[in-house]
């Protein structure tokens, strides 16, 4: 059904962004998800630890937090194809990632808090 994959992906950066339920558990990492190619991978480990419990800590990590689900949902599918800008994003996530764990975030599995 043509227009409903951008309706579903817009409805989701909504609930995600706008909606305050309480409960931001379930927030998928879109960008790194798409680069990785799967939401269960120890970089993706890493990463979300660093959402919750590092950028989550700060009103100003919680707003970026929220900036990303809303625009990220529409990054992906823009450039889903886009080979080059998939290996720039690895080597950015990657740069990340090495950071990150010498910081103390684990890449042991996780599970959303």
């Amino acid at each position: 059904m043509p227009g409903h994959d951008d309706f579903l992906d817009d409805y989701i950066a909504y609930k995600l962004c706008c909606e305050d339920d309480g409960d931001d558990s379930s927030d998928g990492c879109y960008i790194a998800t798409a680069v990785y190619g799967t939401y269960d991978c120890p970089e993706l480990w890493v990463l979300r630890r660093f959402r919750d419990y590092g950028l989550r800590k700060s009103k100003i990590g919680t707003a970026f937090v929220r900036f990303y689900y809303a625009v990220s949902p529409r990054l992906v599918r823009r450039f889903r194809n886009a080979e080059r800008i998939k290996r720039v994003s690895k080597s950015i996530l990657d740069l990340l990632v090495r950071q990150l764990k010498k910081r103390g975030f684990e890449e042991t599995p996780y599970y959303d808090r």
